[in-house]
Order: C-alpha cells, then sequence, then structure tokens
C-alpha cells in the first residue's frame, strides 16, 4: 500500500510539474505506471530511465537549460520537495 501511495504521487506530481512548465496537453499518461515493476525503487528508476525521462527530454528539447529543467523531475525530486498546491496525493493523505 506504501508504494502505491509512492507511485500515486509520483504520477501525480510529475504531471503537476509539467503542466506548470508547459501545458496540461503534455500529460504523462497513466500507462507508464501500471508495469508491476514500478512498485520497486529499482523497478520505478528503469521505468523513468528508458521512458519517462526520454519523453521529458523530447517535450523540453528546445528550452533553454533542458537539462537543469530535466533534473527538476527527477523521481527523489518530485517526492521529496514541497507539497504542490493542488496536489492530490497530499491532499489525499
Amino acid at each position: 500500500d506504501d508504494e502505491r501511495q509512492i507511485v500515486l504521487r509520483l504520477f501525480v506530481r510529475l504531471n503537476e510539474r509539467v503542466q506548470h512548465h508547459l501545458t496540461g496537453d503534455y500529460q504523462i499518461g497513466h500507462s507508464y505506471f501500471m508495469t508491476p515493476a514500478i512498485g520497486t525503487g529499482a523497478g520505478r528508476q528503469r521505468v523513468w530511465q528508458r521512458a519517462v525521462r526520454p519523453l521529458l527530454a523530447e517535450y523540453f528539447q528546445h528550452h533553454r537549460d533542458s537539462e537543469s529543467t530535466l533534473d527538476e523531475f527527477e523521481p527523489d525530486r518530485l517526492l521529496s520537495g514541497p507539497d504542490v498546491p493542488g496536489d492530490t496525493a497530499s491532499d489525499a493523505r
């Protein structure tokens, strides 16, 4: 159950951050987070490196300082950062 909450929080915060930088048109779909491996730290990292980060890199390829922007989206930073206003994952706690 704790792992589910972590995945939910990551998914919500990721999309809130994307929406902050871009628009809601660039949301990351839930299917990236539906793999059984996502429930472990290593599994999340693998999904992130192989699927989510490349998609984010494409979204931000024309942004100035895109590497720095991508760093804001690392799972550890998303999960440990302050609550984002409207963060439904933290509101549900």
